[in-house]
Formats: C-alpha cells, sequence, structure tokens
C-alpha cells in the first residue's frame, strides 16, 4: 500500500492498521525469517502494529493501544516501510 492509498482509506472514514517498527521508530533493519515449513516472511524486532486515524500535511495520527500520538510523515513512512507497507484495511 503506498502512503497516498492509506490517505485516500482515512479521507473516506476508514481508519488503517499498519505494521511498524516499535512505536513507529525511524528506520530499522528488517531481516527474512524462514518457517520449518519454509514458509518465507520478512520480520524485525519491535515489531508492531498501530491503527492510523489521521494526517495532515505534515504528520500523522496513531492509535496505538489506548493512546494516541503523533509522528512526521517522514517518520511514519521509514517506520511503515521496514515492513513493507503492510496494511490492514475495510472494505
Amino acid at each position: 500500500m503506498s502512503f497516498e492509498d492509506l490517505k485516500r482509506e482515512i479521507a473516506s472514514g476508514q481508519p488503517v492498521i499498519v505494521w511498524v517498527f516499535g512505536n513507529t521508530w525511524w528506520g530499522g533493519t528488517s531481516v527474512q525469517y524462514t518457517a520449518s515449513n519454509g514458509h518465507i516472511s520478512t520480520v524485525i524486532a519491535y515489531e508492531h502494529t498501530v491503527i492510523v486515524t489521521a494526517y495532515d500535511d505534515t504528520e500523522v495520527t496513531i492509535l496505538d493501544g489506548g493512546t494516541y500520538y503523533y509522528r512526521t510523515i517522514a517518520q511514519f513512512e521509514s517506520s511503515w516501510a521496514t515492513l513493507g507497507n503492510m496494511a490492514v484495511i475495510m472494505q
């Protein structure tokens, strides 16, 4: 999913669940993990899911458990990219 796709979903009233590094930390290095059945997954230490509920020109609003916080778009995109911009949307 691209950031533009994410914005479109939020603008239509749909919060988006995303995979990030930690509490939306900068960067990080993901690795490929191979399970005993041969399935390969991209993983990172402190892998985490949060809900993006809003955005403006400079930052996104994130719901993490019962806590809301803000991250710059650059920091959010850096963290989200570590796991391939994975997201879940409701349709």
